[in-house]
């Protein structure tokens, strides 16, 4: 294993960071640094997941939190890209979409495009009919970024967030 540096996505509340570390480096270390070290019953994800694109009936994702003590190599995290700290293990979502609700427990390394893919399925919407469907926050109809992950899009303190699956407005003019 070498020290070469490797970047990647810090991810916690609010927008990630883009880090360089040695690959040598505890994950540990570096969030310490940082002053990103989980509190409490926060856990830390490496990378994103879409469990939910290739298992749309399981309840849960399988996602488990890393061990910050390894290093970032062992971790594999130039590869994966992605750090979320600070995170809860699981964030319940609920998706409304004609008068039915879906949920499914995520991780919050989990993009809202991968819940989105994840909502069509449930409600078993043609792929090509439901091209122009996009997920809105409850209760403001936000339309959070596809690469945003579910981790950054929750209020401290909480575990759960409500979307509805909506068509996308496309402005003309």
């Amino acid at each position: 294993m070498n020290n070469d540096a490797i970047e990647f996505f810090l991810h916690g509340s609010g927008k990630p960071q883009a880090l360089s570390a040695p690959e040598g480096e505890t994950l540990k270390a570096v969030l310490t640094r940082l002053d990103a070290l989980p509190r409490g019953d926060e856990v830390v994800f490496i990378g994103e997941c879409d469990d939910a694109v290739h298992k749309p009936d399981d309840g849960e994702d399988s996602h488990i939190p890393a061990d910050v003590e390894a290093t970032l190599h062992a971790l594999r995290v130039r590869e994966l890209r992605h750090v979320s700290t600070r995170a809860v293990r699981r964030i319940e979502v609920g998706v409304h979409f004609n008068g039915k609700e879906r949920k499914r427990k995520f991780s919050p390394a989990t993009t809202v495009a991968t819940v989105l893919a994840w909502a069509k399925k449930r409600f078993e919407i043609d792929p090509a009919a439901g091209a122009d469907y996009v997920l809105a926050l409850r209760p403001a109809g936000a339309h959070p970024r596809p690469e945003e992950h579910l981790g950054e899009l929750l209020e401290p303190g909480s575990k759960s967030l409500e979307f509805d699956l909506v068509r996308e407005i496309t402005p003309q003019g």
